[in-house]
C-alpha cells in the first residue's frame, strides 16, 4: 500500500514541476514583445518605404530582412540566407513590439535583440547601440556586438 503512495507523490511532485518550468518558459521577458499575436494588416508596400538589409545574429546567422515603414511603426520581416522565413514583427511607433511568427529554435532573447535594433534604427531618437563602422551597420547589447546590417 506504502509504495503506491509514494510513487503517486513522486509523480505528483514530478508533474508539479513540469507544470512550474513549462510556466515559467511562457513568462514574457521584460514584456518588450507581445508574442504570437495575429499578422499585421497587410500594408499597401506602394505607398510605404521600403528598405532591405543583408546581416549576421552573433556572427553565424546570416540573414535578409525586409522593413517595410507605415504611419503606425515598421513592419520587420527576416529570412535566412535561403529565404526561409525566420521571424515576422511589427515594431509600433511607441517602441512596443508584436511578433507574429518567430521559428521555434530562435530564442526569445535573439528576436528581442533584432526588434530592439529595428526599433532603434527607424524610431528612436538616439542610436545609442548602433555604430557604423566601414561601412557596415553595428548594434551593440552590453558593449558587444550582437548583429551586423548593410543596406542593399
Amino acid at each position: 500500500m506504502n509504495k503506491h503512495k509514494s510513487g503517486a507523490a513522486v509523480k505528483i511532485l514530478l508533474l508539479t514541476a513540469l507544470l512550474c518550468l513549462s510556466f515559467s518558459a511562457c513568462v514574457k521577458s521584460g514584456g518588450k514583445a507581445n508574442y504570437s499575436v495575429n499578422e499585421s494588416s497587410k500594408t499597401d508596400i506602394s505607398k510605404s518605404k521600403t528598405s532591405m538589409f543583408y546581416g549576421s545574429y552573433m556572427y553565424d546567422l546570416h540573414f535578409k530582412a525586409i522593413a517595410v515603414e507605415d504611419s503606425d511603426g515598421i513592419r520587420v520581416v527576416i529570412m535566412s540566407d535561403l529565404g526561409v522565413k525566420l521571424q515576422d514583427m511589427k515594431i509600433q511607433k511607441d517602441g512596443s513590439t508584436n511578433v507574429s511568427f518567430a521559428i521555434s529554435y530562435m530564442p526569445k532573447l535573439a528576436v528581442e535583440q533584432f526588434a530592439d535594433f529595428f526599433n532603434e534604427f527607424f524610431i528612436a531618437d538616439e542610436k545609442e547601440h548602433i555604430k557604423n563602422i566601414n561601412g557596415r551597420i553595428y548594434y551593440f547589447d552590453n558593449n558587444e556586438p550582437v548583429l551586423w546590417v548593410t543596406r542593399i
